[in-house]
């Protein structure tokens, strides 16, 4: 799914199509995983992958990326609707793991390994909406560096809206958010791979890309 998505979102920008990608990614994932175990941690990523299959038409592509990382390729007039309705439906599933108490607090009490605890709160969804239109770019490293400013943006927001454009006074002083795509050389290797395949017939795939 990965490398599939960034193939192509890579050859939509080569060929100028208009197209909106939706990212999703999960707050505080860390700390869900160690109040609730990676059972759930992964029952949660798999729910996650439910909502997104069930939203997207058989002309979207959809898929996980690592880590807590979701991607959409769809079209731009039903981009914002669609982010809207994944923010929406994302964050209610998160609520599922949490009690009436812990939802109302904000937070759960996590032990740490030495017997001391702290409170963290709870796992929330971040998403925003890059619009080919809105964002001109010329490689897909533009298109990513983008989007990690956006999803920087996304980050102070805490689940409660869609970010869709930059805030420049956020850019001020502080530490560049990346979108959780593991390494940049595992980025550099696919664009290598990708590119030999430029010149072939790219094969259509409809809905959710296993």
């Amino acid at each position: 799914n990965d490398l599939f998505i960034r193939y192509k979102i890579k050859n939509k920008i080569k060929n100028r199509k208009k197209f909106s990608v939706i990212f999703v990614d999960l707050n505080n994932f860390k700390n869900f995983n160690k109040y609730h175990g990676f059972g759930k941690g992964d029952l949660l990523l798999s729910q996650i992958n439910s909502v997104i299959k069930s939203n997207i038409s058989s002309s979207d592509i959809g898929g996980y990326l690592g880590g807590d990382d979701f991607a959409i390729i769809t079209n731009p007039k039903k981009s914002e609707s669609l982010a809207e309705d994944l923010l929406n439906q994302i964050n209610s599933e998160i609520k599922g793991f949490y009690s009436e108490l812990e939802k109302k607090n904000g937070y759960v009490a996590i032990k740490n390994n030495d017997g001391t605890s702290f409170n963290a709160p709870l796992t929330t969804t971040s998403v925003i909406v890059l619009d080919s239109e809105k964002f001109e770019v010329k490689n897909i490293n533009e298109f990513l560096d983008y989007a990690s400013k956006l999803m920087k943006s996304a980050k102070t927001k805490n689940g409660k809206s869609i970010i869709n454009d930059i805030d420049y006074e956020s850019e001020k002083g502080t530490k560049k958010y990346r979108i959780g795509w593991f390494t940049v050389g595992v980025i550099l290797l696919s664009l290598v791979f990708h590119g030999i395949l430029a010149g072939e017939t790219t094969k259509v795939l409809s809905g959710w890309a296993e």
